[in-house]
């Protein structure tokens, strides 16, 4: 099942600033690993190389719907 969402734009966040706000810049180069799955939810991203078993505990690149979850936690 698809599910839609609305990535964030440049637009809608400079609707959000106001003078004398402040900013910052983030590295999201590795944002997806901090963003931790769930233990009952571990097992559903399992893959097997050469015999040994692995199970991501926070989200994966690879994962289609990583982007959305990403984006919803911030």
């Amino acid at each position: 099942m698809k599910r839609p969402f609305h990535m964030l734009t440049v637009k809608k966040v400079l609707e959000c600033v106001h003078q004398g706000d402040w900013f910052t810049s983030i590295d999201l180069k590795d944002a997806y690993f901090h963003v931790p799955i769930i233990p009952k939810h571990r097992k559903f991203l399992r893959f097997s190389f050469q015999g040994i078993v692995y199970q991501y505990n926070r989200l994966p690149f690879s994962y289609s719907l990583a982007p959305r979850t990403f984006s919803k936690c911030v």
